[in-house]
């Protein structure tokens, strides 16, 4: 980021301090006025402090308010199309547990997992099933925010999503994946497993349904990132088995 913000400083001399042409100056301008919740006429557009800006956010704020920050970059309009590639890169060699995946930050516990979150996304984009695309992006943002539970709702959201899209008449996802089962649409053997998932989702109070005698679901992010990358895998499956040119 360091490299970016410093090709976009312009020195307009006469004694002027340098400052930030665009896309960064929007940018910058932006994070002050809608991260900072600073005033708009309190940003002055220079360099050293914009960059000392960033620099303080990811090396001395937060963990979550670096990830925050850096979401919010890659989510404006006029980010650099290769700014997202190469913070997937700075977070893999840091061995960070989180990538860029559609824009979103989301926590991965391997390379392999990010691939197949990325996968689904794709093939979810422009189909039938932009629900679950929904879903599997809150699950990502609930989990970023520590929200465990949540997290697992919106992923097995996702599925349900999918297999009723397919299985209009089903309710429920169960008997969603015993209709899709019974016209040769997944292999019983997949279906009993991912039954099994689901009942875990619903036996488990404050997941699916209010807690009643507990003050918080027993779910932790291990938890909840193993079922993201389930439910991704998942629906990424039905979605080909269904729509081969997907």
């Amino acid at each position: 980021m360091h490299t970016h913000l410093e090709r976009s400083t312009h020195n307009s001399g006469l004694g002027f301090d340098s400052h930030l042409t665009d896309p960064w100056n929007s940018i910058m301008f932006n994070w002050h006025v809608i991260g900072e919740d600073g005033f708009a006429d309190e940003f002055k557009n220079v360099a050293r402090d914009e960059i000392g800006r960033a620099k303080r956010i990811i090396t001395k704020d937060s963990y979550d308010r670096a990830l925050t920050f850096l979401e919010f970059i890659v989510r404006e309009k006029r980010c650099p199309r290769e700014f997202a590639g190469e913070l997937n890169n700075a977070l893999r060699a840091s061995r960070a547990a989180y990538r860029i995946i559609e824009q979103n930050v989301v926590p991965v516990a391997s390379d392999e997992e990010g691939r197949v979150l990325a996968t689904a996304f794709e093939i979810l984009r422009g189909g039938r099933f932009p629900g679950a695309r929904a879903h599997l992006a809150e699950a990502a943002q609930q989990l970023k925010a520590g929200n465990s539970a949540a997290s697992v709702r919106e992923s097995i959201s996702a599925v349900e999503s999918v297999a009723k899209v397919l299985e209009p008449g089903a309710t429920t996802l169960g008997p969603a994946l015993t209709a899709l089962e019974r016209g040769g649409a997944i292999h019983g053997g997949i279906k009993s497993g991912f039954s099994a998932l689901y009942g875990f989702t619903s036996d488990e109070q404050g997941i699916r349904h209010a807690l009643l005698e507990k003050d918080e679901a027993a779910i932790d992010d291990a938890d909840a990132i193993y079922m993201l990358g389930a439910c991704a895998a998942f629906v990424t499956y039905l979605a080909l088995k269904t729509e081969p040119s997907a």
